[in-house]
């Protein structure tokens, strides 16, 4: 088992979704959700936002890089389900870094 501080989860997505949009599902994610011993807190304040809507297929970035804590299963995981939950976020198609097993 592997588990790397860094996290990078691209998705594909509609051009119509927006990095406010994002920010907002993001904003919702606290304890028990994320795990203490992970690298994000409350509200994911260190989540970049990477948005490529004007590319084709449009897909989005979520990235976090030099913090430290090792991502948990559960917290990669919450992470992953509010962004999918995101009207017009769609199948993660790329990802790194994070809980590997």
């Amino acid at each position: 088992m592997h588990m790397a501080s860094r996290l990078y989860h691209e998705y594909a997505c509609e051009p119509s979704v927006s990095k406010a949009d994002i920010r907002v599902a993001l904003s919702v994610l606290e304890e028990p959700d994320i795990s203490s011993s992970s690298p994000i807190s409350d509200g994911a304040s260190e989540v970049a936002v990477v948005m490529h809507t004007d590319e084709e297929p449009p897909t989005l970035d979520i990235r976090v890089t030099g913090h430290s804590g090792e991502w948990t299963k559960k917290s990669e995981e919450a992470v992953q389900n509010v962004i999918q939950n995101v009207e017009g976020v769609g199948d993660l198609v790329d990802s790194d870094g994070g809980y590997e097993s």
